[in-house]
């Protein structure tokens, strides 16, 4: 788990959504009992604490508080929506399930007291404050220091509801088309003179400095100049160096740290709902089909050739830490194994090892490794110890796809890029659809692409085994 503390802004955002529950519990409970007399009874305070856990849990699982209350209000909302859905049904779902049972027109009306009050309280009237004029900044100003900031603010200003201090004007290039409806106040390399007579003459309340425009002690010059003149000063990362994804700030401790957003995939919620899923799989396929097929295929494996049932391999895991992957074993004993990839007219596959490997059964033995915690259901596949020694040195950023759990299948398994691979650009193109995968997960995802390997599977099945490696459909 990362020692980086939680963002300031998700404590008091969940005990304003906490507030709201409690309210809307207690307007649901009038409405429906028309009086306050036994509200504080002992059954229906505890039901109060449960809808609060039920909400936080709900909450962590959606990712609601991992974005700022000054984002995309839109995506925000979306998160919201998904939040409240997995709130209603599991408050519906508890409620069938203890003994004590609460009426249902209660929970109805609580959860469209909650709704209406979080929605009013987070987006509507933030929106009606912004139309009507009103502005808790009148008379303060701020200055934006360095080359994009315009555009940023510019972009920030059209998405948020957030209520941000009026731009007197940037120092910055006077060819930035974007900052055309602010007023330029000088060149970039212009700030130390010009701006200690600007906080003099004007009421400025906040500065926004580029990070990557300080140099030497002008930093520090610059913290002086606002500390004299009362004015919070903040420094803005450049994100044009960080293109692959957005910065956010966290604290180790009392020591602010910039850091780079996780992908969807690399959030703790995201990984707990994978988890869970992961979980049930396993345990399915080990109980409903495993039990019986190993003892099937041990017994045909064996009569076809000499050696054990299951081939154990070192392989690649999350953060590059080996683990001993399992799975039936389809070739012939042979000192190559670890370091030769297997080839579709590869001579050590054995006649039962060739049907196992057309039809993926092979890799059945991995539902182990998933419910162990080495692998996921989903996720970039793993490879040899070897292979992703030599392929981290030659295929650009082939290492990020190291940064989550290795899966059973992936986005590139389903979109045909399978088996052996005789080209640099095939494992290229694996790899930027596993980092795709990394950067867009969701639980529709996952199971979109089990359903596609599925499919496969049984064509596999069906028809025999599809075309091989070098383009999709490799099989």
């Amino acid at each position: 788990m990362s020692l980086l503390h939680r963002k300031r802004y998700s404590r008091p955002l969940a005990s304003t959504d906490l507030a709201l529950v409690t309210l809307g519990y207690a307007l649901a409970y009038y409405l429906r009992f028309g009086e306050w007399q036994h509200l504080f009874s002992p059954d229906f305070v505890a039901f109060w604490g449960i809808l609060l856990l039920l909400w936080i849990t709900s909450a962590l699982l959606t990712g609601l508080y991992e974005r700022a209350p000054s984002s995309d209000p839109f995506r925000r909302l979306s998160l919201w929506f998904r939040c409240f859905v997995l709130f209603a049904v599991t408050t519906y779902a508890f409620n069938g399930l203890i003994k004590v049972y609460y009426s249902r027109i209660l929970i109805t009306l609580m959860l469209a007291a909650t709704a209406n009050l979080q929605i009013l309280w987070h987006w509507f009237f933030p929106a009606v404050l912004r139309r009507s004029g009103f502005h808790p900044y009148r008379g303060a100003k701020a200055v934006l220091l360095g080359p994009g900031l315009a555009e940023d603010f510019e972009r920030i200003n059209r998405k948020t509801l957030q209520l941000f201090p009026q731009i007197l004007g940037y120092f910055g290039p006077e060819s930035d088309e974007h900052s055309r409806h602010l007023n330029r106040l000088g060149g970039a390399d212009e700030w130390p003179a010009l701006l200690p007579d600007l906080l003099r003459s004007e009421t400025i309340s906040d500065i926004y400095c580029s990070a990557s425009l300080p140099k030497g002690n002008e930093l520090e010059v610059l913290s002086r100049l606002a500390s004299e003149h009362l004015v919070n000063l903040h420094l803005v990362p450049d994100t044009r160096m960080v293109p692959l994804a957005r910065i956010e700030m966290d604290y180790l401790g009392h020591l602010p740290i910039w850091s780079l957003r996780p992908f969807a995939l690399e959030t703790e919620s995201a990984q707990r709902v994978k988890r869970a899923v992961d979980l049930v799989l396993s345990m399915g396929v080990l109980v409903l089909v495993l039990s019986w097929l190993v003892p099937l295929m041990a017994l045909l494996i064996r009569l076809d050739s000499a050696g054990p049932v299951f081939f154990v391999q070192w392989r690649s895991g999350k953060d590059n830490r080996p683990f001993r992957c399992y799975k039936f074993r389809s070739m012939r004993l042979n000192e190559e194994a670890d370091t030769l990839q297997a080839r579709a007219d590869d001579s050590r596959i054995t006649r039962m090892g060739r049907f196992l490997r057309n039809t993926s059964m092979d890799e059945l033995p991995q539902f182990w490794n998933v419910l162990k915690g080495d692998m996921s259901v989903v996720g970039p596949r793993p490879h040899m110890l070897s292979h992703t020694l030599s392929y981290s040195q030659v295929i650009e950023r082939f290492m990020a796809r190291h940064r989550v759990k290795p899966g059973i299948t992936g986005l590139s398994q389903a979109m045909g890029y399978r088996g052996e691979t005789r080209a640099k650009q095939d494992m290229k193109n694996r790899v930027r659809l596993d980092l795709l995968y990394i950067q867009n997960w969701s639980l529709g995802l996952d199971l979109k692409i089990i359903g596609m390997t599925a499919a496969t599977l049984l064509r596999s099945l069906k028809n025999g085994p599809e075309p091989s490696a070098g383009a999709p459909n490799a099989g």
